[in-house]
């Protein structure tokens, strides 16, 4: 009995000890830090390489030897990018055999410590509601922060917990969650969670939700009352980025709305849109490209920008300023100092997205096959968690919209605590017992 007792208690520790360092200022530690932080969930879920991932893997050496030959490959960026972008993704593809904690015990603990932030977030809003030292929009951060992309990684956390809550009927908690997130003004990942959410309502056909998916559309118009009166701007920035980017779409000239960006001019296309449209024109216009890729950390992702001179706080990164060749030419046009500062840009313009930077930097085939493979995982661990279908439909489907619009993959605060979800989900697969835990 008392031994048990120790074991849960080791337990609470260890995760209450890994969600501060997720879910506060100190996660700014975890970039330098994340090789450790690995080794760390390798050790507590004994993580093996399948033959499978062990294929991936060869392949990837092999692509990425070949394709350093073929195109404008960087040493730093490569190394960098292999580490916050590709073993990352590694890890989420590896498989557990044992895990120290389950999923309800990693909710049920570190929910401590996001609710103890999301208060602190609450009382710094309402101080700069109140004092205005700082813009509206970033009010809500308290003890989260304001590192890394400040609070949209906040949002998604808060939302991720918000399902979860919801798929164990544990609605306050669900509103608690969902009213942090929203509280973040984000719009874009508040966009994703409801399009997310709604979807795997719809597919989540039990009777005990039929009655949410009844009066989900009051739900909406509640966040959106909520968000008019919080913050109109808020709202009125939703509203317009969807209404703009609709008519865009119809009338939109890539070479002739890129000219006038380099010009510093104003354009209808969102520049987010516009990255995926010159990523597709070079990814056609070279084989070589679309099987080796750009190199690791030589197009949008977050690698490229850290080491391109202008966005790194690092003053040795400061000071290398390497500018790969298509990086200059599809995508520093569309994010840089002279933009925005004198537009304030938001989500919608920035040329950032996992998905577009593994498939241009690590090619094609690689990015396929990771895909794939990542597909696989969620047809078996949707199998092995049937009694929490909505919540793991929902967590894949809302990570990969997410990596969609955002360099996700190499923010260590969000992938770090998908890989810790992910292998307690997995490890129910190897052992369903320890659901519960």
């Amino acid at each position: 009995m008392n031994f048990n007792f120790l074991k849960l208690s080791k337990k609470g520790f260890l995760i209450l000890l890994v969600s501060i360092l997720i879910f506060s200022f100190f996660r700014k530690l975890l970039l330098p830090f994340l090789p450790l932080v690995l080794i760390l969930i390798a050790f507590l879920f004994d993580l093996k390489l399948t033959y499978g991932v062990l294929a991936f893997l060869i392949v990837s050496i092999l692509i990425l030897f070949i394709g350093s030959f073929l195109s404008d490959a960087y040493f730093l960026n490569t190394v960098i990018s292999l580490l916050i972008c590709y073993i990352p993704c590694l890890f989420l593809l590896l498989k557990p055999t044992k895990t120290f904690f389950s999923t309800h015990q990693w909710f049920k603990f570190s929910s401590i410590v996001l609710t103890a932030v999301n208060i602190s977030a609450f009382i710094d809003f309402i101080y700069v509601l109140i004092s205005k030292t700082r813009l509206l929009d970033d009010g809500f951060i308290g003890l989260y922060g304001s590192s890394g992309l400040n609070m949209h990684t906040l949002s998604i956390i808060n939302f991720i917990y918000a399902v979860y809550y919801f798929d164990q009927r544990k609605f306050l908690w669900f509103s608690f969650y969902v009213f942090s997130g929203f509280m973040c003004f984000y719009g874009l990942g508040l966009l994703l969670f409801i399009l997310s959410f709604a979807l795997c309502l719809l597919f989540t056909l039990k009777k005990k939700f039929i009655i949410y998916i009844i009066i989900s559309p009051i739900f909406v118009l509640l966040v959106v009352l909520g968000t008019s009166i919080l913050n109109p701007k808020v709202y009125s920035y939703m509203s317009n980025n969807v209404i703009n980017t609709a008519i865009a779409l119809k009338t939109i000239s890539y070479e002739d709305e890129l000219d006038q960006i380099r010009e510093y001019k104003r354009v209808k296309t969102p520049r987010k849109i516009l990255s995926f449209i010159g990523a597709y024109k070079r990814l056609i216009s070279s084989s070589s490209i679309m099987l080796f890729g750009t190199s690791p950390g030589t197009y949008n992702s977050r690698t490229s920008f850290l080491l391109n001179g202008e966005y790194s706080s690092i003053g040795l990164a400061k000071r290398i300023e390497n500018r790969p060749l298509y990086a200059e030419e599809d995508i520093y046009p569309l994010w840089n100092k002279n933009i925005t500062y004198q537009y304030n840009d938001g989500t919608r313009n920035q040329p950032f997205s996992s998905v577009l930077s593994f498939t241009m930097e690590y090619g094609a085939l690689i990015s396929i096959i990771f895909f794939l493979m990542f597909k696989n995982k969620y047809d078996k661990v949707l199998r092995f968690n049937m009694e929490s279908k909505l919540f793991v439909r929902f967590f894949f489907l809302f990570f990969v919209l997410n990596l969609l619009v955002e360099n996700y993959l190499e923010y260590p605060e969000l992938i770090i605590l998908v890989i810790i979800i992910l292998k307690t989900l997995e490890a129910n697969v190897q052992n369903p017992a320890i659901r519960q835990g």
